[in-house]
């Protein structure tokens, strides 16, 4: 009765294990479904966002050849532009494909191809401009081009699609973190109860010799497979030493990374891995004391082979211990490096090299550029004087002839005097933009609404017969120079007077609003505005968008304006609208961080 009892406990100890373990398999497989799929749109995100990142980065990459070569005009400096034209379609390709079910990010590649298609066509432009013409032209094309403006859209987007991706990573995350506590606390729930049954089974059928048996039987395959996981491993040497350094066991990688053979280095001392210097400083019985004393030791150096040669080595050394804490050897981990740390040197000098070409390069231009403000100011200071005395002989001709010209004679005096005056003011302009070239910023912390006050004060004689409206907000103190600014709001309020003079009533603000965390000042009007299509040439000398015949002007103002904002490290943009009016905004500080355009109406 007692053994049929027994039996039935074993039996029905057996039939729930074997339910328990059924019902642990069914969770386990629908868990791990569930942890594959969440892998699998983990592993998508991951792939997005390394696409991403390859895609801006071989656009960077673009850039930074182009500039190489337009600085040099040495084809070398086009390999990274020519592998973007190439692996840039691959990448968007790639982009497409793992987010076709993603309606936003689809949206936003089609954005995001049109700007790619401008970057590149952009730079493929400059380049041939270099390659045909010249630095002069290439340089210029790169200050007037919306180069930097589109690849900051560029950013915007690649941002934009990153921190969606990123949002969408970090949900799947957590989802697996939640499948896998799901899966951890129902295995761990069953195997509780298991062995619980099964401390009955074994208990039953004698539970120690069963154990000790099963126990011996793991260790042996664990140590098996162990020592055929170590033997079998190629590109690392792995070893063991005993608590003197002497190698007790030697794999087929450190066979083949030293060049001993097991019978050779076993029973021998590792110090034979250092070069002789170091063994008679002591270097491998210190290493050895650092690896005892705080559990592991990481070094790059180098090492010596059975041959002699020297190689470069990745060396990692743990100490091993008992459950007592009795030390009983080191485990050694070799890895040869020295490819890599041939690369790295190569890199390394190619980048010193590149650094100095640059530098050299860069000097050279600052040199052509100051040579050629150096001659705008002497031509134009050498053409002030005649042009006074075209100015002063045809006004002496008006004055003290009048009565012996004839009327079409003396239209054509009023003509030239009209013109070498426009031409007066023209060099008046030129002087001034060379100044401001030349001049060095005298930076002090001003308000920019006293600034901004004493400019209106300036123009009070010009405002004096016309209706308007001044909008002047709340302007922030920064550091500048105070009589550069002042022509900058100068030069502005004036272009806001002029191109708002056809207006019955005329509105001009003043204000600033913050981007990115900087301060942004605007001057906005209602005036007749401008196409947007020609905005690129706003800030170009002797650029002009109205007749003369409408509204007088050097086009040299608004290029004044530019120079003085990049002298500050800031940047310059309008946005306008024929007939409706436009906006001139600028920044101070890093340029970077500001957007390349911005409607009107964000600011309303």
């Amino acid at each position: 009765m007692a053994t049929w009892r027994q039996s039935a406990l074993v039996l029905g100890g057996f039939v729930l294990a074997l339910a328990l373990l059924i019902f642990n398999g069914f969770i386990s497989y629908r868990n791990t479904q569930q942890l594959i799929e969440q892998s699998d749109l983990e592993t998508r995100s991951r792939q997005v966002l390394a696409s991403l990142e390859a895609l801006r980065r071989n656009l960077t990459d673009a850039e930074t050849g182009q500039r190489g070569y337009i600085l040099t005009g040495e084809d070398k400096f086009l390999a990274p532009y020519k592998a973007a034209v190439t692996e840039v379609p691959e990448e968007f390709a790639t982009l497409r494909n793992l987010t076709a079910e993603n309606a936003q990010h689809q949206q936003r590649l089609q954005r995001l191809d049109d700007l790619i298609q401008q970057k590149m066509s952009g730079l493929k432009e400059r380049i041939e401009l270099r390659r045909t013409k010249s630095l002069e032209a290439a340089s210029q094309a790169i200050l007037e081009g919306p180069g930097q403006e589109i690849m900051d859209e560029i950013r915007a987007v690649v941002y934009e699609m990153r921190s969606a991706e990123n949002e969408a990573l970090a949900v799947r995350e957590a989802r697996s973190h939640a499948s896998a506590r799901t899966a951890t606390v129902t295995s761990i729930a069953s195997a509780v109860v298991g062995i619980v049954l099964m401390l009955g089974v074994f208990i039953l059928l004698k539970r120690e010799v069963w154990q000790r048996t099963r126990a011996e039987e793991a260790l042996r395959r664990s140590e098996e497979n162990y020592r055929l996981l170590v033997e079998s491993v190629q590109d690392y040497a792995i070893l063991t030493l005993d608590p003197f350094g002497t190698v007790t066991s030697w794999n087929a990688g450190a066979q083949r990374i030293k060049g001993y053979s097991a019978e050779e280095i076993i029973g021998k001392h590792f110090s034979c891995f250092h070069s002789p210097e170091e063994t008679e400083g002591g270097k491998p019985e210190r290493e050895l004391k650092i690896a005892a004393a705080q559990g592991r030791l990481e070094v790059d150096a180098w090492r010596v082979r059975k041959d002699g040669s020297r190689f470069w080595a990745n060396v990692i050394l743990t100490a091993m211990r008992d459950a007592s804490g009795q030390l009983r050897g080191f485990a050694k981990v070799t890895r040869d490096l020295t490819e890599r740390k041939r690369a790295e040197e190569e890199i390394q000098k190619l980048n010193e090299e590149l650094e100095r070409r640059v530098i050299e390069r860069t000097a050279q231009l600052e040199a052509a550029n100051k040579e050629l403000e150096a001659f705008t100011y002497s031509v134009s200071h050498d053409l002030r004087a005649p042009l006074r005395h075209v100015d002063g002989f045809s006004k002496i001709l008006l004055e003290e002839f009048q009565p012996q010209l004839a009327a079409e004679a003396q239209r054509y005096l009023e003509r030239i005097r009209a013109g070498t005056q426009q031409m007066g003011q023209l060099v008046d302009d030129l002087l001034n933009l060379a100044r401001v070239g030349r001049r060095e910023l005298t930076v002090q912390v001003a308000g920019l609404n006293s600034i901004v006050q004493e400019v209106l004060s300036d123009l009070k004689a010009e405002t004096a017969e016309r209706q308007i409206e001044w909008q002047i907000g709340n302007l922030p103190f920064v550091e500048c120079d105070p009589a550069l600014m002042k022509q900058v709001f100068a030069n502005l309020l004036s272009n806001a007077l002029k191109f708002t003079r056809t207006r019955e009533r005329a509105v001009i603000q003043v204000a600033t609003t913050l981007e990115n965390g900087h301060s942004t000042v605007f001057v906005r009007d209602n005036g007749v505005g401008f196409n947007m299509k020609y905005a690129d040439k706003l800030f170009g000398v002797f650029q002009r968008l109205h007749r003369p015949e409408d509204f007088e002007g050097t086009g040299v103002g608004l290029a004044t304006v530019q120079r003085i904002v990049r002298k500050h490290g800031g940047k310059v943009w309008a946005n306008g609208e024929l007939d409706k009016g436009a906006t001139f905004y600028f920044s101070l500080g890093n340029p970077e961080s500001i957007p390349s355009k911005t409607t009107a109406e964000s600011w309303r």
